[in-house]
């Protein structure tokens, strides 16, 4: 639980790192990220989440790519 500003800074700071060593493929995956936010929900992202997902199952890539969906990226015009 969060119960101060610092706190909340170093917890912000450990999630940053965590997501650039993942990003980075510190965990021997590739990670693809998509936008899930409210825009690009309505425009279809769990279509394109399930489409990414068949192909990554069908070349048997599940070891190595992980899809992670997150917030609103801000390209709402462009998106999912």
């Amino acid at each position: 639980m969060i119960h101060s500003v610092e706190n909340l800074n170093a917890r912000i700071a450990a999630c940053t790192a965590c997501f650039e060593d993942k990003l980075a493929g510190a965990d021997d995956k590739r990670h693809i990220v998509l936008c899930g936010g409210t825009g690009c929900h309505s425009s279809g992202c769990g279509d394109v989440q399930k489409a990414l997902q068949a192909s990554i199952d069908a070349h048997g890539l599940h070891d190595k790519v992980n899809i992670v969906v997150t917030g609103c990226h801000g390209f709402c015009e462009v998106g999912p």
